[in-house]
């Protein structure tokens, strides 16, 4: 990440809000993150993110990982998908999603078992694929395109199906998102 590519942490001098808790804000134009792990993961893994849903368009990437193995979460045109090899889709048509507004997803890729769920509830599950890890990029896609409008306050990984409700029951503790 170069520095005109970096988020925000900080607007006219002052700590950006969402919630009343700081946040990282992704413009949607060329602001991402990127790291590359050191060995891959593989699944299952459960990944926990509080963000506010990107504007709509074409496609606007929460997280993805860096072209295969391909472990992704992205907003594209009227659905929420996660892909790990196969495209598991919620459409907006079975959740009303706000543009702007703090959500806790959670994702957990697991061949047939994997899920999509929105503040502690799983709103679809099926086969997304099982392929893992091995980097991350946060607010685009891997290939640097389809930039994501996003406010990210947590991300946290991890390469188990870990204990989802309790979990989440601390984030929103912490968020109130819900």
């Amino acid at each position: 990440t170069t520095a005109g590519s970096q988020p925000k942490i900080v607007s006219s001098g002052s700590t950006i809000l969402e919630n009343g808790k700081a946040a990282v804000e992704f413009d949607g134009v060329n602001d991402y993150l990127f790291d590359s792990f050191g060995s891959g993961l593989s699944q299952p893994i459960n990944i926990y993110n509080v963000a506010t849903y990107p504007s709509k368009s074409s496609s606007r990437y929460f997280f993805d990982s860096d072209g295969y193995p391909r472990f992704t979460m992205v907003r594209e045109n009227t659905r929420l998908r996660l892909y790990a090899g196969v495209p598991l889709d919620l459409q907006e048509s079975a959740y009303t999603f706000n543009t702007g507004q703090q959500y806790l997803f959670s994702v957990s890729g697991n061949g047939y078992s994997s899920y999509i769920s929105v503040n502690g509830d799983i709103e679809i599950n099926g086969n997304a694929g099982t392929d893992g890890m091995d980097a991350i990029t946060i607010g685009t896609r891997y290939s640097i395109s389809g930039y994501g409008n996003i406010k990210y306050q947590e991300l946290i990984i991890f390469e188990n199906t870990s204990n989802k409700s309790g979990i989440e029951t601390n984030i929103n503790d912490f968020y109130s998102i819900y």
